[in-house]
């Protein structure tokens, strides 16, 4: 129960790191978004610092990856964060083009809650099989054969998932789409899936907070919120069969590969032998010309201005000091690109 209230008091608290910036400044600028639970605590810090630093505001509350894609297509908001790419149809939605703008490197860590088990193997089929479940227990040869030095508990294993279309979801699935051919036909790839079965709670931190409380059970959420809480990782079976701990060093390998100029790519199942395979990007989406719903140029100009103050490699720092990753040269070199390709043209 006292992780529960610890979780309700820091989601308050990070709610109201999002919203504190109301420091008397010289500019009546005021930038609003709509960011995913994923990279909030990287998020809080750089906006506070790019309030800090130019006077201009930045009010960004976090949902989730589909209600901040749905927020910049109603342009209610100057940015969209998320960790899922727009489908081919929200993209259709959109009446002007959309950059995508790497903005951190993460994964999506795999927790669990087996007491006395601090080092357990994963692969990806076995983790499909789990929460279709086709494997209820955790003593099920096909987790146990992979799990040759643990005696694992004949427990019931309990399923944690997001209730909320959530781009945890998404590279998850996606992940999984990959590795698995049941995965791929029963469930597919999406924010928003059609849970049969588990326990669903929305937020990446209400994950990692059920997990902690509940014994025997799984789920799957951003690294960070894990470290909150001090909870179990699993180690995933990468594609060349190496079972990875998640690390920066395994995130950053994940993302040692050639990119598109426009940067829409997932990194899952890495063809790295070092790489994490449920690695990925968190994004920031905003439409290529800014003359649009009434904006003048200041505002323009604050959101490239923002933009530009998130992939500066000195900004970027801020991630090695989370659990998060910073954006590698040849990613940051065609975000600026697409950063530099924003306008303002009636």
């Amino acid at each position: 129960m006292m992780k529960f209230v610890f979780i309700s008091i820091l989601l308050l608290l990070t709610f109201a790191g999002c919203q504190k910036h109301e420091k008397s400044t010289n500019s009546d600028i005021t930038l609003s978004g709509m960011i995913a639970t994923f990279p909030r605590p990287l998020y809080n810090i750089l906006f506070s610092n790019y309030s800090k630093s130019t006077g201009r505001n930045v009010i960004a509350n976090a949902y989730n990856s589909e209600a901040s894609i749905r927020a910049l297509q109603d342009k209610t908001v100057d940015f969209a964060g998320t960790d899922a790419l727009p489908s081919d149809e929200e993209y259709s939605q959109f009446d002007s083009e959309i950059l995508t703008i790497p903005a951190c490197l993460g994964a999506i860590a795999i927790t669990y809650n087996i007491p006395g088990i601090s080092n357990l193997n994963l692969s990806g089929p076995v983790l499909a099989d789990i929460y279709l479940q086709n494997i209820k227990y955790w003593d099920d040869p096909a987790i146990q054969s992979i799990n040759s030095e643990i005696n694992l508990p004949h427990k019931a294993i309990t399923t944690i998932h997001r209730a909320d279309g959530s781009g945890a979801s998404y590279v998850f699935s996606d992940y999984l789409c990959k590795v698995s051919s049941k995965w791929k036909e029963e469930m597919g790839k999406g924010k928003s899936l059609n849970w049969k079965n588990g326990v669903a709670v929305r937020g990446c931190l209400m994950v990692a907070g059920s997990v902690a409380e509940i014994e025997g059970s799984i789920g799957y959420t951003s690294w960070e919120h894990t470290v909150l809480l001090n909870i179990s990782i699993a180690n995933i079976c990468n594609s060349k069969g190496n079972y990875i701990q998640i690390s920066k060093e395994s995130i950053l390998a994940a993302a040692d590969r050639d990119y598109p100029d426009d940067l829409r790519v997932m990194i899952t199942n890495s063809s790295n032998e070092k790489a994490y395979p449920i690695s990925c990007f968190s994004w920031i989406l905003v439409y290529k010309n800014q003359a649009y719903a009434n904006r003048k140029v200041p505002k323009y100009e604050a959101t490239k201005s923002l933009l530009n103050y998130i992939i500066d490699p000195e900004n970027q720092k801020m991630a090695a000091k989370m659990q998060y990753v910073p954006l590698p040269q040849n990613v940051t070199d065609k975000a600026q690109k697409l950063v530099d390709s924003m306008e303002w043209t009636k």
